[in-house]
């Protein structure tokens, strides 16, 4: 996600919660096909085989219990999927952010800390469609649909 979190490396307890954490946003609201497609290459990225995903899914999630596993960077890392995965389907609906302000409030998150992680989201967003669209202004255009501002 960007280079805040190249060198970021997840204990395999990190990565478990990680993938329960997005399973439980996604299901927030109806799985996506994109949600989807994001979840499975994070499982796929970190050695989860279907069996395991499918066993972290019956386990749920709870924010409560997460907080003791991540934290500092982990944590940041993972408000910040979370928003990516919250955008795959094209946008952040009621629900889903109910949903991460919850999981912020949980983690013990303050306001400033949730902006940022929604912040860098949108900025990893719109670096990757740079990478594709070549259209300066349609990207402007998109960053400013999505509250991003050009400073």
């Amino acid at each position: 996600m960007g280079s805040r979190f190249e060198d970021l490396n997840l204990t395999p307890t990190q990565t478990e919660w990680f993938c329960r954490g997005l399973m439980d946003l996604a299901g927030s609201d109806g799985v996506h096909e994109s949600e989807q497609e994001i979840i499975e290459e994070f499982c796929a990225s970190s050695d989860l085989d279907e069996a395991a995903v499918a066993r972290l899914s019956a386990l749920g999630f709870s924010a409560s219990e997460a907080k003791a596993h991540l934290q500092g960077r982990a944590l940041d890392a993972f408000m910040t999927t979370c928003f990516v995965l919250a955008y795959a389907d094209g946008q952040l609906s009621d629900i889903e952010g109910a949903r991460l302000q919850s999981y912020a409030n949980d983690f013990g998150y303050d306001a400033a800390q949730f902006e940022q992680a929604h912040d860098d989201a949108r900025a990893f967003l719109i670096s990757s469609l740079a990478k594709e669209i070549k259209n300066h202004a349609l990207l402007r255009e998109i960053g400013a649909a999505i509250g991003l501002s050009e400073s």
